[in-house]
């Protein structure tokens, strides 16, 4: 029809349509999905061909249909086969996937050729415009494989008196010509033409079919999972399995229920046939054959699992006749599809239990319908118990609830005085206040007591309600005691024991309690689980953003401003990734604790995930309050966090916004907040800051700066500059610091202080830490060359030190530029020493037994002591500038600094002093016999070419 609308217009298609007898059927025909009629498609091929003109034009719409056939699934599954060759090896696998009327079979296959017979099955008839429409899909053999088309002669036809029809088939592989089959230049030539004619409409065909197949696949999800019925959802999952995978069978074989029968659904076939495939079905090895072969080559019956995490409901087939296989990628779609199916079943499954649940209680009594609609356990209790009187005729009863924790409360007593509910609702019984208990606890059972029993505890209740006996029977969820019904008469206990109707009619109470108990907790579990946060059990973002709604609401009424402070736990993530997530969950759930104490009753505190906790506070006389919050809360948290044997000291950045001056939804808040509190982390963390409109601005920039990191490697735009270390006993330059810093093209020169903190947040730290690492083993060995002897420190992070090929990564630096690894020396952060974490221990040890030196870089900033040391294998030792500048020219004492370099000589330390920015200091470490010294007093960091004038001078 494509053809004939281009080469003859919409005046052609009817006349086409008229002459084939189809003329009404006309969006029908434009589906090929749809159409099913032999004698049809002769028609209408006869049709076009007349219209037209062309005696061969079916030979052109053969190779456009193959060409709109190859969707990126079919040539997927076609490329599996390796090649064109291979394709038409497996010519009798591959043509009953698109037509079951005709069977070919490759006769012979060579390079670059094959000779493929074909025949009709018995009922369809042979005739010319099938063999022109045969040697265009043909051509199109090498399609899949970015291949020319290829050439198709038919040496033989039935039509002839053969007994087959035989194609020859040549195609290019690679850039070689084809084999040559005596097709002229000018045939191939007009052939050529014809394909470039069609390639838009191919294309479009292409684009159409994956756009109908993406829809067809969400349709697919949507509707399957949608399908409640089981019966439906099983016949539905059946019939849409031929959009995974083509067969002219599918056969679905599961059990819904673990318990329930085989129910088998098929597509294709008749029931009797259903039967028969299922058995084979069951019995099929899911497993690979024992020499490593794929089962699907030889079968021609691909079976897959449906099953989900939940259950194994059964196997999903895709069944051709004998002889005719599948290729390997249908496996992984009919699998695909199977876990679609599984997913709809249990959605199925758990609905059809929930209904089957309900419907019980409904059948019941009554009171299982009110029952249902209560929300929360102990209103459930109280109408369970104004219900008992009415079932078992008395006017006393009552209901005990069960807790591990608390024993079991009484919840609600009905028929008797306010005061006297109100004193026995305040009793929680023990296991050790009553045999009685300890018997429901072991052996749930109905069970009796009377005022003349010997039991202290439970014969003074029977007492205080007015009557001679009660009878209890439990509420079990499984083999566990949840509650216990229980109703009090002005009988005795021997003869309650006797009356099987009213126990059995308490047992019946209790079974539906036991059901509306567990749908409340589960209901109750569910709301609080979606409210509040596992870990700490605070409330969650959600709920969160419920109550700022309910706080711009209650504003619109009394006028009141409030406030939400956004609080972030600064660099978290180093305890997870030096203690692990336990550990890092019991800080979270100290730092809840503390954070508690700050807060007001009517504020509310919420854990919004990972590091990140709000504070919403409710009323504000003034925003200075919010920032005096802020202040408590920083307070709260400087005391030391035990963790079962780690200390830690953990800071908080504070970031406020107020309400209404920096939004008016939820969502606007917390960006606001956010953004406040980057700006803290900025400038220094452990500190607040609010709101203000500049901050949009600030982040847009922090934004671009995150994207320019990620390129700066990749463009060239980082570079070393080496600060020299001096030997304070020589005074010579024995070695070099190397510093990396960025040359943005539009910033310019950019200091490590404002790209390091935001390429270790992003995780880019490390692409820069192995560039730099990279870079100064390449300038040593540059500066060796000359003559020059200079060890070079480089700082890693500790996401360095956590990967395992991270010492690799050293050494063949070290080998690549030809470098001695005493040459090189790697400073790590003093938390190292803080957590001892073994994974990161050993990283340094393997790196000091390969020869490279180890530091610990800015030493006494964090909470290690100097004893800490000796587990470390490191060599040198660098204090912080912070204590170097205790020495001023009016002050020459430091004790601290004179202590940290005596006891690190006496654990056989290296000791470098940073940040040496005057005479006295320099004196004062010389005195103190410190080995090395860096800083401004010596020299700034320098490009690497001043360096070697630097020393050489």
């Amino acid at each position: 029809m494509n053809l004939v609308r281009r080469e003859a217009g919409d005046v052609g298609v009817r006349r086409m349509l008229d002459r084939s007898g189809l003329a009404g059927r006309l969006s029908q025909l434009e589906d090929d999905g749809s159409w099913t009629s032999f004698a049809d498609a002769r028609s209408l091929f006869q049709a076009a061909v007349d219209v037209v003109g062309d005696p061969h034009a079916l030979r052109r719409v053969g190779a456009a249909i193959a060409r709109q056939d190859m969707t990126s699934e079919v040539v997927a599954l076609l490329r599996t086969l390796g090649g064109p060759g291979e394709v038409l090896r497996h010519i009798d696998q591959v043509v009953p996937k698109f037509c079951t009327v005709v069977r070919m079979e490759a006769v012979e296959v060579g390079d670059g050729f094959a000779v493929l017979s074909a025949h009709n099955l018995p009922g369809f008839e042979r005739y010319s415009l099938l063999c022109d429409f045969t040697a265009g899909l043909l051509e199109q053999a090498p399609l899949p494989f970015d291949l020319p088309p290829a050439r198709v002669v038919e040496e033989a036809c039935i039509l002839d008196g053969a007994d087959r029809c035989l194609f020859r088939v040549a195609w290019r592989e690679g850039n070689g010509a084809a084999a040559d089959i005596g097709v002229s230049a000018e045939s191939e030539s007009v052939e050529s033409e014809s394909a470039e004619s069609e390639s838009v409409e191919s294309v479009a065909a292409e684009l159409a079919v994956l756009t109908s197949r993406f829809a067809t696949f969400q349709e697919t999800a949507s509707d399957l999972v949608s399908i409640h019925d089981m019966g439906t959802l099983l016949d539905r999952i059946t019939a849409r399995a031929g959009l995974s995978v083509r067969a002219p069978r599918h056969v679905l074989v599961v059990r819904p229920t673990r318990r329930g029968p085989l129910q088998i659904h098929a597509e294709g076939c008749t029931e009797e046939e259903a039967e028969a495939l299922a058995a084979d079905i069951m019995a099929a090895d899911m497993a690979d054959g024992a020499d490593g072969t794929d089962r699907d080559r030889e079968s021609s019956m691909l079976v897959v699992e449906v099953k989900s995490v939940h259950q194994d409901y059964g196997r999903l087939a895709a069944v051709y006749d004998p002889g005719v296989a599948f290729f390997p990628a249908e496996r992984d779609l009919l699998a695909a599809y199977a876990r679609l199916a599984a997913a709809a079943l249990d959605s199925a499954t758990a609905l059809a239990h929930s209904r089957r649940q309900t419907a019980t209680a409904e059948a019941l009594l009554e009171l299982a319908r009110e029952l249902a609609a209560v929300a929360g356990e102990d209103e459930l209790a109280a109408r369970l118990a104004r219900a008992i009187p009415t079932v078992v005729n008395t006017r006393v009863a009552g209901v005990c609830l069960w807790t591990q924790d608390d024993g079991l409360r009484v919840a609600s007593v009905e028929g008797v005085s306010a005061e006297t509910r109100a004193m026995l609702e305040t009793v929680v019984i023990h296991p050790h206040d009553t045999p009685a208990l300890r018997r429901l606890l072991d052996n749930p059972g109905p069970g009796f007591i009377g005022v003349g029993d010997d039991d202290p505890f439970l014969v003074p209740l029977v007492q205080m309600v007015g009557m001679q006996a009660a009878a209890y029977v439990p509420i079990r969820s499984g083999d566990h005691l949840i509650g216990v019904v229980a109703a009090a008469f002005d009988r005795d206990a021997a003869d309650l024991a006797g009356d099987a109707d009213l126990v059995a009619r308490l047992e019946g109470l209790a079974d539906l309690a036991a059901t509306a108990l567990h749908n409340a907790r589960l209901i109750e579990r569910i709301q609080h689980q979606a409210l509040y946060d596992p870990v700490t059990g605070l409330p969650n973002k959600r709920l969160l953003e419920e109550r700022i709604t309910a706080a711009f609401t209650a504003r619109r009424r009394t006028g009141d401003r409030f406030g939400l402070l956004l609080v972030d736990l600064d660099r978290f993530k180093n305890v997870n990734d030096t203690l692990g997530h336990e550990l890092g969950d019991r800080l979270l759930c100290q730092v809840a604790d503390r954070l508690h104490s700050v807060v007001r009753e009517d504020d509310t505190l919420a854990r919004l995930g990972g590091d990140e906790f709000a504070l919403l506070l409710s009323r504000l006389e003034h925003v200075d309050v919010a920032g005096n919050v802020a202040e408590r809360v920083q307070r709260a948290l400087a005391d030391p966090f035990d963790l079962g044997g780690h200390r830690l000291f953990m800071t908080a950045s504070v970031g406020i916004a107020t309400a209404p001056e920096d939004g008016h939804d939820p969502a606007t808040m917390l960006k606001k907040a956010d953004m406040a509190m980057y700006r803290a982390k900025e400038q220094g963390r452990n500190r607040h800051a609010f709101y203000s409109p500049g901050l949009d601005r600030e982040l847009s920039a922090r934004l671009r700066m995150e994207s320019d990191l990620h390129q700066a490697i990749a463009r060239d735009e980082l570079v070393v500059h080496y600060q020299p270390q001096v030997s304070l006993s020589t005074m010579a330059v024995i070695g070099v610091e190397a510093l990396v810093r960025w040359v943005h093209p539009d910033l310019g020169f950019v200091g490590p202080d404002m790209f390091i903190p935001l390429a270790e947040e992003t995780g880019l730290i490390v692409d820069i830490d192995r560039w730099v690492l990279d870079e100064a083993c390449r300038q040593a060995r540059e500066w060796a060359n000359d003559g020059i002897n200079l060890r070079v420190a480089v700082n890693v992070s500790n996401r360095d030190l956590r990967d395992v090929g991270f010492v690799d990564r050293v050494l063949a630096a070290l080998d690549g530029n030809h470098l001695s690894s005493d040459m090189l020396e790697l400073e790590v952060t003093e938390q190292v020493v803080d957590t001892g974490e073994p994974v990161v221990l050993g990283v340094l040890e393997r790196l000091r037994t390969q020869g490279v030196r180890l530091a610990i870089d800015d030493f006494g900033t964090g909470n290690s002591g100097l004893a800490r040391l000796r587990s470390c294998p490191i060599q040198t030792l660098k204090i912080d500038k912070s204590f170097v500048q205790e020495v001023t020219g009016s002050a020459h004492h430091a004790p601290l600094l004179a202590a940290m370099i005596g006891l690190a000589h006496d654990l056989g330390l290296h000791v470098v002093a940073e940040g040496v920015e005057t005479p006295e200091q320099g004196a004062f470490l010389r005195r103190r016999q410190c080995d090395l010294a860096q800083g401004f007093y010596f020299s700034r960091p320098h490009p690497a070419a001043d360096i070697k004038a630097l020393v050489t001078r």
